[in-house]
């Protein structure tokens, strides 16, 4: 096989990422596009998901995902192909299996969920970021990285896979609320752990995905603890599945526990200084035997709830021991709030989220502010009241939100979807009758009641027609107002007259064809139409053309209308004439209507008058020699 060449790039001086070369081995694609060497799948509207290169991890034994990628590994939030703009959410099954020449990765914020096996030994891995908007990580996605040292999980992560981060040896973990997880293997089982940090606020629970409580470390290969920090906002511990030899609670209110909370209660316990007696007379805590009432660390916020409008700040302040302290603040949705670093709290949409104040120094010491946003009391109007339309017609409705900074969008609703629909404010008249189109945002609704006449008037190019047999008509329709329609078009006697309706683009120029016979005229006829592949939806008339055939002597009405019969429609008037019968417009014909003139022979009147006035005339030889010219 062809030999997989790299490029390497350098940016800063620093940040080194390998890609891949545009000179690829001819293998079957695992993935829909490549772009700086990553490979990438679609996986809905503008979203796409990142995935492996190598052809063959679909065997047991599955490939190098990239065997050639070395050093600090940054995924983009949007890649580009094909003028496409696509949004990268997820990191895909076993994306990056086995790539152990990665040391650094850096996600975009845009990752919501690592999938099983994502960076499954990943070895030469030593530190990854994991976004605020990750809600998953797969099981097995980093078994084995044992290089990996440090990881902080989110508070937005609600679900962790068994075994995650099996065979990790890490110097700390922080995890900031109740998680689900496969039924089986705990995410730290298999784990050596030095520092586990449980923040967050509440309750923290382990529970499978059939509802039961697990553990941490839960499995056939308990995870290794030296010891647990539980933050100082805990209010309740499941069970772990842990046998720390520390356990530090910075609650000041014993956190409500269970008998098998901790595998054994044999370690060492420190708690504040000042609940000393709390967690010696709490249930499950007074097993410990070894009592240190020795934390001091504390932060205190000067509020845990506040509401706040759209756009409104809030200061919150904070008293820190030790005071010398870093304070490190964070919104458990940013779309919600945000806040600096100085604890100046941002409110951005209605919701609600936490503010985090973290002792910089101990993830384990922090205080909470519940924030509830709402949206300032809004005005909503249209502006129109009313709309008068025709069948087909469209028009737009705008919105006007006060104060105009809210960042909201209207829903839009018709009453009556038969008489007119509406998207994005833009309205569009279906059939006759009266409907109120409705927009609303949060509380306020603005209407506009909309109007809908069959008021159109189909025209065609012209009214009266003589075509001979084996001839051709194009006509042009139009129609007022200049709206998009569904067109009919029918003939009174198919035996007289064909019609078909076909798009203009693929007709023959408006006017007479002739043809030698009349087989050839209908079979034209009817590879025009089955060209055009004629669409059922509205379209300008202008778009259309109408091809008539000749069949026979006699006359027909050519009629125009619309599907809904909602149009005024347009007429026709179709005389087919063949005055010696042989379905073809000739000299013989001029020459037998001459004789039927001549001898004054009224019986064949039915096919020589070919104008039309009831008589045969020299005026009905005028009428054949023009239809020889094509006039």
């Amino acid at each position: 096989m062809e030999k997989i060449r790299f490029i390497k790039r350098y940016f800063t001086g620093k940040t080194l990422i390998l890609v891949m070369a545009l000179l690829l081995p001819q293998l079957a694609n695992a993935y829909d596009f490549m772009v700086d060497g990553l490979c990438y799948n679609i996986i809905g509207d503008n979203e796409v998901e990142v995935t492996y290169y190598s052809s063959n991890t679909a065997s047991y034994d599955y490939a190098i995902a990239y065997p050639g990628l070395y050093g600090d590994l940054i995924i983009p939030e949007i890649v580009t192909n094909e003028g496409s703009d696509y949004r990268v959410t997820i990191i895909g099954p076993r994306a990056f299996y086995r790539t152990s020449g990665i040391t650094t990765v850096k996600l975009p914020e845009s990752i919501t969920k690592i999938s099983a096996d994502g960076f499954y030994e990943c070895t030469g891995l030593k530190t990854i970021n994991l976004p605020n908007a990750l809600t998953s990580i797969g099981q097995y996605a980093f078994t084995n990285n044992t290089s990996l040292t440090r990881v902080t999980i989110p508070y937005s992560v609600t679900k962790i896979g068994m075994a995650a981060f099996y065979g990790c040896t890490l110097t700390s973990a922080t995890i900031s609320r109740s998680v689900s997880t496969s039924q089986g293997w705990g995410p730290f089982s298999g784990c050596t752990l030095d520092t586990l940090i449980i923040a967050g606020k509440g309750d923290f629970s382990l529970y499978d995905e059939r509802g039961r409580q697990t553990g941490l470390g839960a499995g056939q290969s308990q995870m290794q603890i030296n010891s647990i920090f539980i933050g100082s906002e805990i209010t309740s511990l499941g069970q772990l599945g842990a046998k720390p030899t520390i356990v530090n609670c910075y609650a000041n209110i014993p956190p409500i526990c269970m008998n098998y909370t901790f595998a054994n209660y044999d370690g060492e316990l420190h708690v504040p200084s000042t609940s000393i007696t709390a967690y010696f007379t709490a249930e499950y805590w007074q097993n410990f035997n070894n009592f240190n009432p020795d934390l001091t660390d504390k932060v205190i916020l000067d509020k845990t709830n506040a509401s706040l409008i759209q756009w409104e700040t809030l200061a919150l302040v904070a008293t820190i021991e030790p005071n010398d302290s870093e304070l490190k603040w964070s919104t458990t949705n940013s779309s919600i709030a945000t806040v600096d670093e100085n604890g100046i709290v941002t409110a951005l949409k209605e919701g609600e989220c936490e503010i985090f104040a973290t002792l910089a120094s101990n993830y384990a010491v922090y205080a909470s502010c519940h924030i509830t946003v709402s949206y300032p009391e809004i005005t909503l109007s249209l502006n129109n009241e009313s709309l008068e339309m025709n069948v087909g017609e469209e028009m737009t409705l705008n919105a006007t939100i006060t104060p105009d900074n809210t960042g909201l969008i209207p829903s839009w609703t018709s009453s009556d979807e038969s008489v007119a629909i509406v998207e994005n404010g833009v309205v569009t008249a279906v059939g006759e009758g009266e409907c109120d189109i409705t927009a609303t945002v949060l509380d306020k609704i603005a209407n506009c009641h909309v109007t809908v006449s069959g008021d159109v008037t189909i025209m065609l190019s012209i009214g009266n027609a003589i075509l001979g047999a084996s001839q051709m008509l194009t006509v042009y329709p139009s129609c007022s107002p200049d709206v998009p329609v569904e067109l009919v078009v029918t003939s009174s006697d198919p035996s007289v007259a064909l019609v078909r309706l076909v798009n203009r683009s693929n007709a023959p120029a408006q006017g007479l064809q002739s043809f030698p016979e009349k087989d050839m005229a209908m079979a034209y006829l009817n590879e025009v139409a089955n060209i055009t592949a004629e669409s059922k939806a509205p379209a300008y008339a202008s778009e259309k053309s109408i091809m008539i055939v000749g069949v026979q002597n006699g006359t027909a009405t050519i009629t125009v209308t619309t599907a809904d019969g909602q149009a005024t429609p347009a007429i026709l008037n179709l005389r087919v004439v063949d005055v010696d019968g042989d379905s073809t417009i000739t000299a013989s014909d001029i020459t037998c209507l001459y004789n039927y003139l001549l001898n004054s022979d009224e019986s064949y009147i039915d096919t020589s008058d070919t104008d039309g006035d009831g008589f045969i005339t020299s005026a009905d030889i005028t009428v054949l020699y023009n239809l020889m010219l094509g006039n």
